[in-house]
């Protein structure tokens, strides 16, 4: 069986510059840097998977 969400995106406002963002990939660390945004998504036994979401961070 396949199912496809609909996502909604939300752009952070302040994402990281080309320039920092090339300094963390040299460098990653667990713990470190931070991601722009994060994606959610809620279970319930009633829906299944429902409001898919990349919200800024």
């Amino acid at each position: 069986m396949e199912t496809f969400l609909d996502i909604t995106v939300t752009a952070a406002t302040s994402p990281v510059d080309d320039a920092r963002l090339t300094e963390i990939l040299a460098a990653p660390g667990f713990g470190i840097h931070f991601t722009d945004h994060m994606y959610i998504v809620e279970w319930t036994p009633e829906a299944g998977w429902h409001d898919a979401r990349v919200t800024p961070y």
